[in-house]
């Protein structure tokens, strides 16, 4: 490169600079003065520039320099979608991995949503006959339950007609069947809610007198007069009342069918006292037939079914066939038609009772016949009616969710792969199409002025800069790569050592987490129930198992199994800085022997327990 004569005698030289990069050397000419206006010298200065431009061009013109180039352009954004295709199926995988593994959380979730909403329906609808209730025994202290003459009598039927006309009895009528009150004296005031009047019923001897009043307009007068013996219709002998008055507070009964509408019915009743002694009762017939109904309009799942029992087990209402017999009497939930509710009542029945009570709170998994069923019974224990919501829902309705997920994530990959892509090839282009307009410029060079050729000479630059940046993304890419794979490795790993139980415990005999629920292990039904009763049973007993390896019985009713125990000490064998209060904690991996086909495959799971045993303990470390 020729030195610059500035005003004709300091000579200037252009200081050069060169800069490595994974494309080779570069360099870069850099002018630190020019102050001359003389056409020669400026002739000069181009001429030197253009020069060192040239030496550019020809390196970018060498044929196979220039594919190079052009070949990193292209491949460059082709390799980085490759890398991020491979990341999302890497990605995809062990979320189908994850997923699978976690259908019992997405059970629960789907039937926490269903028996929440039926136990808000619950609430809703059994909340309004209280109510009523305190309205009428309010109407009742207000007359004080005076029976004097018949023109208290006609007091007390206005008031009973004046709570029906209520607002906030507009809204339980559709549910309400009839409305009573009674006295110790065996007078009963009944109203039909779908009737047109009050019968007003007062014994007279071993019998009773029967009165009608107009609905609309309560004179007094009595349209009709009959005798009936009949002594169930002494309100004094009727179980509501018996009932109230034993317990001397507001009362729900059990159900029974009406014997006039043929639907499931219970009472809700009150006692009203004046000066400490009991003038009446007050009840309200309440039909279930609304629950029935919202439960078969509830949307559960393709073939899910819900139920609510009472506190015997019997039916309230269903999502699956009827409620009743066809002789119009109660059903038992164990004795439904339907065989799914009938098998799953019977095994709830051996796990918690006939009456299914001991089950307040409980999600699980029970096989009936070649398939899998999830169970959740929640509890409504609103007013001491004690019923229970059971949500049962097949297995294959959960896995249908499942892929419904991954349909859509892998949906959504798709759509944001093919936007990737578009957007590389659009980098792609705005790299490859400036390097031939470029080159067609650097053609005319000779030509140009001396801005235009540094402007080229700088467009040139900050395409390698574009070069080193994919190149520096591609290489962190691989990183990021390896670590998923490498996390994928031990995954599977942790899936593959499926027929195993982890539990880890405490010395305590506190269950801190376990790898998967009982059933999803042990294939046998009666495995199920043997090795949940012995965990359940050897809690606080776990400290005896960890010295060595073991294999103990677990039997119950002449049924037994042969399980080992490998036992790791995930505290390192001494808390002594925790203080006496500290726990240590325990993992302890079991197997069923009776799974395990020869000896020498007993020895090979050993050894692959232990040693999953330790890569567990060093992830838990790490995390």
């Amino acid at each position: 490169m020729s030195s610059l004569m500035l005003n004709g005698s300091t000579p200037v030289t252009p200081i050069s600079t060169t800069s490595e990069t994974p494309f080779g050397s570069l360099h870069t000419p850099r002018l630190v003065h020019i102050n001359s206006s003389d056409v020669k010298k400026r002739r000069s200065i181009i001429s030197d520039i253009q020069s060192s431009t040239n030496v550019m061009k020809s390196r970018f013109e060498n044929k196979k320099a220039f594919h190079k180039l052009c070949s990193l352009c292209v491949l460059l954004p082709a390799a980085y979608v490759a890398q991020v295709v491979f990341i999302v199926a890497i990605v995809w995988a062990i979320g189908f991995s994850v997923s699978t593994v976690s259908v019992s959380s997405l059970a629960n979730r789907l039937q926490d949503q269903i028996s929440s909403s039926i136990l808000q329906q619950c609430s809703l609808i059994l909340s309004t006959p209280p109510v009523i209730n305190s309205m009428m025994v309010t109407q009742l202290a207000a007359n004080k339950n005076q029976r004097t003459n018949d023109s208290n009598r006609i007091l007390l039927a206005q008031s009973l007609l004046g709570v029906i006309n209520a607002p906030a009895f507009a809204g339980a009528k559709p549910n309400i069947n009839s409305v009573y009150m009674g006295t110790p004296l065996d007078e009963m005031y009944f109203l039909g809610v779908i009737g047109n009047g009050i019968i007003y019923r007062q014994r007279v001897a071993n019998a009773s007198v029967m009165y009608n009043y107009d609905a609309n307009n309560v004179t007094g007068e009595i349209t009709s007069g009959a005798y009936d013996p009949n002594p169930n219709y002494y309100s004094s002998q009727r179980p509501w009342f018996v009932q109230c008055a034993a317990e001397r507070k507001a009362v729900w009964t059990d159900l029974y069918v009406d014997a006039f509408t043929g639907l499931i019915t219970l009472t809700s009743a009150a006692p009203f006292y004046f000066d400490g002694e009991l003038k009446a009762v007050v009840a309200i017939d309440y039909s279930t037939a609304a629950m029935h109904e919202y439960l078969k309009q509830l949307n559960t799942t393709a073939n899910g079914i819900s139920l609510i029992v009472d506190k015997y087990g019997y039916l309230v209402g269903t999502s699956s066939g009827s409620i009743t017999d066809d002789n119009f009497n109660k059903v038992h939930a164990n004795a439904t038609n339907n065989p799914i509710v009938r098998n799953v009542i019977k095994s709830l029945q051996v796990r918690y009772g006939h009456s299914i009570q001991g089950a307040t709170r409980s999600s699980l998994k029970l096989m009936v016949g070649d398939f899998y069923y999830w169970v959740q019974i929640s509890s409504f224990d609103s007013e001491q009616i004690g019923w229970r919501v059971i949500s049962i829902i097949p297995d294959n309705d959960i896995m249908e969710q499942v892929y419904q997920s991954i349909g859509i994530t892998i949906g959504a990959t798709i759509v944001a792969l093919v936007f990737f892509v578009v957007v590389s090839l659009l980098m792609a282009s705005g790299v490859v199409f400036p390097l031939r307009r470029l080159d067609l410029q650097m053609k005319q060079v000779s030509g140009a002025s001396f801005e235009q050729s540094h402007h080229g000479y700088s467009i040139l630059w900050e395409i390698r800069n574009i070069q080193y940046s994919f190149y520096m993304m591609v290489k962190a890419l691989n990183v990021v790569v390896n670590r998923i794979m490498s996390q994928d490795v031990k995954l599977r790993a942790c899936i593959d050592a499926v027929p195993y139980y982890i539990v880890v415990i405490s010395s305590n005999g506190r269950i801190i987490r376990t790898n998967a629920p009982f059933d999803q292990v042990f294939d046998e039904p009666s495995k199920h129930t043997l090795i949940q009763d012995f965990f359940l049973d050897q809690q606080g007993e776990f400290y005896k198992f960890v010295t060595s390896l073991q294999t103990v019985m677990i039997g119950k009713n002449n049924i037994s199994i042969p399980v080992e125990l490998v036992v790791k000490n995930l505290s390192g064998g001494s808390n002594s800085h925790l203080g006496d209060d500290s726990e240590e904690e325990y993992m302890i991996l079991i197997q069923d022997r009776q799974s395990s086909s020869s000896s020498s495959s007993q020895q090979e799971d050993t050894t692959q327990q232990q040693s999953l045993s330790s890569s567990i303990q060093q992830e838990d470390t790490m995390l």
